[in-house]
């Protein structure tokens, strides 16, 4: 049984079981930024993310719904996890699977305070379809980093390579651009985010992505 492959000649995400199969954008968001939560903090985010094809005419592709929820483990490294509902935009094969399903954990180390940190997010894609329900693992290591303006603002970028487990999947090499916003980033932030990924093989196709994430901050050590 087939699962999930990239096919190289349409660089598209494609879920298969037996003969079905139809296509998702791999996940390219994050909506963070390289500071860390510092100890006994708690973080809780919420997202949305539309991904379009990056051909000639750019068409949608899916649109993602997500939620997070991150923990303090010590001031230098962060413990995450999330959850993304992703819901194809072609009508055939959103009919037949509804969505597919995204979770991730993602630990996440500082590099440098407040401006370079690394999260190696390991995931699992998968779905169910007729009564077979199947999945496909992942690794992402992501490099952010930050631009700390003020309290009130930041600019950061990231950069990520995608390794699926599958023999015969190909990986994805993502970058994104994001903003942080708010009266005091310590404590909540709006996060609208762009992003490109692409196969380092076939670097011609790929997939944009923009959206925009929430975050609030808790402080549990008060």
């Amino acid at each position: 049984m087939k699962t999930l492959k990239f096919k190289n000649t349409a660089a598209i995400f494609v879920l298969a079981i037996s003969t079905v199969a139809c296509s998702v954008a791999p996940i390219n968001s994050h909506y963070e930024s390289a500071r860390s939560l510092r100890k006994n903090n708690m973080e809780l985010s919420g997202s949305f993310t539309s991904y379009h094809t990056s051909d000639e005419i750019v068409q949608s592709f899916n649109r993602n719904f997500g939620c997070k929820l991150g923990y303090g483990i010590t001031d230098n490294f962060d413990l995450k996890a999330s959850y993304q509902r992703i819901i194809p935009s072609d009508e055939d094969f959103r009919d037949e699977i509804k969505g597919v399903n995204f979770l991730s954990l993602e630990p996440k180390f500082t590099i440098a305070p407040d401006v370079f940190a690394l999260k190696v997010p390991v995931n699992v894609y998968f779905y169910s379809m007729e009564g077979e329900s199947s999945s496909e693992f992942s690794l992402s290591p992501t490099l952010l980093g930050t631009i700390p303006v003020s309290d009130q603002f930041e600019v950061g970028v990231a950069a990520s390579y995608q390794i699926f487990l599958e023999d015969d999947t190909d990986n994805f090499l993502g970058f994104s651009l994001g903003f942080g916003l708010s009266q005091d980033l310590n404590q909540w932030a709006i996060r609208p985010e762009i992003g490109y990924q692409f196969m380092p093989d076939n670097p011609d196709g790929g997939f944009l992505n923009f959206g925009i994430g929430l975050n609030f901050n808790l402080d549990l050590n008060k």
